[in-house]
């Protein structure tokens, strides 16, 4: 568990610093007009995806199925793991 616990504070500071980059390289891609780049160490590839956003209406409709039995509810389990806070 202690080793998880280091890794998962590795992966905020790995995060962060994945985050900072990202829109750097997806803007000198842009700027050069690629959405997709090979190079030896990866490819880096911009990509879209849709979502949609649902009127008043279909958050009702939802609502009414699972107060109805209609809609059926999808349990699963996943390990969450909280650091202890940091002592000022």
């Amino acid at each position: 568990m202690a080793e998880y616990s280091e890794l998962k504070s590795e992966e905020k500071v790995i995060a962060d610093e994945l985050a900072r980059l990202q829109p750097l390289i997806k803007e000198a891609m842009n700027a050069n007009g690629v959405d997709k780049v090979n190079t030896d160490f990866g490819a880096f590839t911009i990509s879209s995806r849709s979502i949609w956003k649902y009127s008043p209406a279909v958050a009702d409709l939802q609502e009414k199925e699972k107060a109805n039995g209609t809609a059926k509810q999808l349990v699963s389990s996943s390990l969450r793991f909280t650091a202890p806070k940091a002592k000022s």
